[in-house]
């Protein structure tokens, strides 16, 4: 049996076009009185900045090792965590009430830092582990070319989003009602075009992927809402660092590990249960937190 997933040839093209829809719908979320808040959040904008470029990365490095996982589903583990978020999380603010400006403020934010941030954490923590840093060491991974891809990814389509949302903010509302259908439409036909296509070895490792994905990923949403819970910030800014920090942008995570680790199932799966996971975990939270109120 095979053990690379194959998607057809048109597979990174699919998924570059999805990524432009999420960033540019994250962009277009931005107005001109949503940056005077940011003086406003500062401190728990930084602060939210921290828990998902320095401290997610370290609570799934901590948790996959203690769950003793192989070293490829470690690497994906890490690569989803070295990603930043999207507009998912935004809609699940939104209906958890939590604080949507912040939200929105923070995958901005991570996106714009992602052009660094994750190529280097993504290496710094798969280095970290012996079993992980030799998987690694066997790839060419070219910084400058995951620079490249994610500059492309991320931050060409939030920089027009960013101008038509500044520059014209009625057509900036009307594109987002037209296009906010698109990128979750394009992720599902995706996902499930990519397991009919790969369904024997997808369902060989469906169970051994998504149990530690779910187990990490609401770890994560618990730590990251109570640990802001304890530094007294409130609850919707709490609901919003919770759900912001857990829910990653795997459409990103996705086109790194089908470029550059088609022959390790894992990582790639990694990143598609992940995606599918998070919208079940975080619609859960974000429906409980709405009935409860703040």
């Amino acid at each position: 049996m095979n053990n690379a997933i194959t998607l057809g040839p048109y597979a990174k093209m699919i998924l570059q076009v999805l990524l432009i829809f999420i960033m540019l719908s994250v962009a277009l979320d931005i107005d001109r009185d949503e940056w005077k808040n940011l003086k406003q959040k500062w401190w728990p904008f930084l602060f939210g900045l921290f828990l998902r470029i320095f401290l997610l990365p370290l609570v799934i490095f901590a948790g996959s090792t203690l769950l003793n996982l192989s070293a490829t589903l470690q690497l994906g583990l890490i690569l989803v965590a070295c990603c930043p978020g999207g507009n998912l999380s935004n809609f699940m603010v939104s209906k958890a009430r939590g604080d949507l400006i912040l939200s929105i403020l923070l995958s901005l934010g991570s996106s714009c830092l992602a052009l660094i941030t994750t190529p280097f954490f993504f290496e710094f923590w798969s280095k970290v582990s012996p079993s992980t840093a030799t998987y690694f060491s066997q790839i060419s991974i070219d910084p400058v070319e995951m620079m490249k891809t994610i500059s492309f990814s991320l931050l060409m389509p939030l920089g027009l989003g960013l101008w038509i949302s500044l520059k014209h903010p009625a057509f900036a509302k009307v594109l987002k009602k037209k296009t906010s259908w698109v990128a979750p439409s394009i992720l599902l036909l995706f996902i499930v075009f990519g397991v009919a296509k790969n369904r024997e070895l997808v369902f060989s490792h469906f169970f051994s992927v998504l149990l530690p994905v779910a187990i990490l990923n609401c770890v994560s949403l618990l730590i990251f809402y109570f640990l802001p819970r304890w530094l007294r910030f409130s609850k919707s800014i709490s609901r919003a660092m919770s759900l912001e920090v857990s829910v990653e942008n795997t459409s990103l995570a996705l086109i790194i590990a089908l470029e550059y680790f088609p022959q390790y199932i894992e990582v790639t799966m990694v990143a598609a249960l992940w995606g599918l996971w998070q919208i079940i975990s975080g619609s859960l939270l974000a429906i409980y937190w709405q009935k409860k109120g703040i």
